[in-house]
């Protein structure tokens, strides 16, 4: 039986075991929830640590992209350090001493000597020889230049021994000097024996082309010819002339080195007659 307290008596305490019984129940609705919140974050953080253990979730990396591990200097890319066995060279490698002379070296034969090695001199000249019957002497001309004269002479395979024609439109020819490239010019002089020259070949409208003209006149039943001067010639006994030695007759007969001209047909001599020698 139970039986109520007194006035002025103490009030009951609290059980015992029952440590939150004389806490008013605001507190004590506190202290539980606070209680459930510790015992939550308890349980998530043991969790957290068993799943990191286990590898099923890895956690992130945190900022490791930003910083590389090891740092790579420039030189390395651009030259590789050698390695401690074989160090870098501080000079080029020694080369083979230069001799003080360099060693002979062997000649080459000289090249066979064919017609387009050889010298004008030496090669064969166009033309023909123009050759006086009388004689067997060569008409040759002293040398290339204008207004050189023209002799008899030891026929031999001189350029200035060579001729050829050149046909003028009137019919008559020129004879040029295949050694020179000038014409036989029997000049514009006058008298009985005018001594014939070489010069630049004119042509037909050049006022001095005629001097340069000859008509070939064939000997009856030869080859050999005779060579008429076109223009007359003024002051000489026949105004006809022909090419020939200076010295034609018998007294003074021709001769190497006797100079050439245009005069008379004198006596029909044969010292006026001439031929053509394509064969030397």
């Amino acid at each position: 039986m139970t039986t109520a307290a007194g006035p002025g008596s103490p009030s009951p305490g609290p059980r015992p075991g029952s440590w939150f019984a004389a806490v008013p129940r605001s507190h004590a609705s506190l202290l539980v929830a606070a209680s459930i919140a510790v015992v939550v974050a308890t349980v998530i953080v043991a969790v957290s640590e068993t799943t990191s253990q286990s590898g099923t979730t890895p956690a992130p990396l945190a900022r490791a992209t930003l910083v590389p591990p090891i740092s790579i200097p420039a030189a390395t890319t651009a030259s590789p350090t050698p390695s401690p066995e074989t160090p870098p060279p501080t000079s080029p490698p020694p080369t083979s001493p230069v001799p003080a002379s360099p060693a002979p070296s062997r000649t080459p034969p000289d090249p066979e000597p064919d017609d387009a090695a050889t010298s004008t001199e030496n090669a064969h000249p166009t033309g023909f020889q123009l050759v006086n019957k009388k004689t067997g002497l060569c008409v040759g001309a002293q040398s290339s230049a204008a207004g050189a004269a023209l002799h008899l002479e030891e026929c031999r395979e001189g350029a200035l021994q060579r001729w050829e024609t050149l046909k003028d439109a009137s019919g008559a020819y020129r004879l040029r000097n295949t050694g020179s490239q000038r014409c036989l010019d029997g000049t514009d002089g006058g008298g009985n024996i005018v001594r014939v020259v070489l010069n630049n070949c004119g042509d037909s409208s050049s006022a001095h082309s005629s001097v340069q003209l000859w008509t070939i006149h064939l000997e009856k039943g030869s080859d050999a010819f005779r060579l008429q001067f076109v223009p007359r010639v003024a002051s000489s006994d026949y105004s006809s002339h022909l090419l020939g030695p200076a010295d034609w007759w018998n007294e003074n007969p021709p001769h190497e080195g006797s100079y050439l001209a245009h005069l008379p047909n004198y006596y029909n001599s044969e010292s006026f007659v001439f031929t053509m020698n394509h064969g030397a």
